[in-house]
């Protein structure tokens, strides 16, 4: 960290991350660990019990916090380079500033400890209620979980920033036809905003309903990491364990779709 920026930190009483604006200058602190491993990056702040993921483009963008530019700034230089709409990118890389602020992860930002872990810890037990949940959808229209009743759901905890989400987003799609003759509807619950996920979604090939958390996560997923899911039943009770990471998720979907028996078998 540069003696200014120390100074400009130590002079001045940290934000909330919620306060960050695109004429904010963000600086990784001086004690984050990063490692990089085929484009993304996982970094962790000293003392900090949690690491945070980013995705290829997350990780570019990371890279650029060195206290020389502010938001503003930062999305005119990749909207040049990207040849991408400069308002979108501000957006973007706010939300990012804010995601890794909250972390503890910037100078001048006050670090806010994720809530306490869900009732929930080891997943529903299969028989059992799902937690309630109301979420907005796409077109800001509330939807709840008994609204969803009626049908089985492969309920999946997703990030349009999450590599491991990204790296299933095609299988999932290629799936959904068969879960369609299954009566099986695919349900996303994401972070994030309606572009980011919808570049992703089409990318993949997705046409699922997709619910937008946000601050908090709801109970059924409280605590847990993406990408994670459930099967849930017609009267909304858990069908499957808590299914969690890249190689079990894709794994109950093809078993809800009829192309595998079990999570076990590959």
């Amino acid at each position: 960290m540069s003696s200014k920026a120390r100074a400009r930190a130590e002079a001045a009483d940290e934000i909330s991350a919620d306060l960050i604006d695109v004429t904010f200058v963000p600086e990784k602190r001086d004690d984050v660990t990063e490692v990089v491993l085929e484009g993304e990056a996982v970094v962790l702040a000293e003392g900090r019990a949690t690491a945070h993921y980013l995705n290829e483009m997350g990780t570019l963008v990371w890279s650029t916090f060195d206290g020389s530019a502010t938001i503003d700034e930062l999305a005119a230089d990749f909207a040049s380079a990207f040849g991408a709409d400069a308002d979108v990118v501000g957006g973007d890389i706010l939300s990012l500033a804010r995601d890794v602020g909250r972390a503890g992860l910037l100078v001048g930002v006050s670090h806010e400890p994720p809530p306490e872990p869900s009732p929930f810890p080891m997943g529903v037990a299969a028989g059992e209620p799902i937690p309630p949940f109301e979420l907005p959808d796409a077109e800001g229209r509330t939807v709840s979980s008994a609204d969803l009743r009626g049908h089985q759901l492969l309920l999946v905890n997703w990030s349009p920033r999450c590599g491991f989400c990204l790296r299933i987003g095609a299988e999932l799609g290629s799936l959904q036809a068969g879960l369609d003759d299954h009566g099986v509807e695919l349900v996303f619950l994401t972070i994030g905003e309606a572009e980011e996920n919808r570049a992703v979604f089409d990318e993949a090939g997705l046409r699922a309903k997709v619910l937008f958390v946000g601050a908090q996560m709801p109970d059924v997923f409280g605590g847990v990491g993406t990408p994670s899911a459930y099967l849930v039943d017609e009267e909304g009770r858990a069908a499957s364990p808590l299914t969690i990471g890249a190689d079990l998720v894709p794994s109950l979907a093809r078993s809800a779709a009829g192309r595998e028996i079990s999570l076990t078998q590959r």
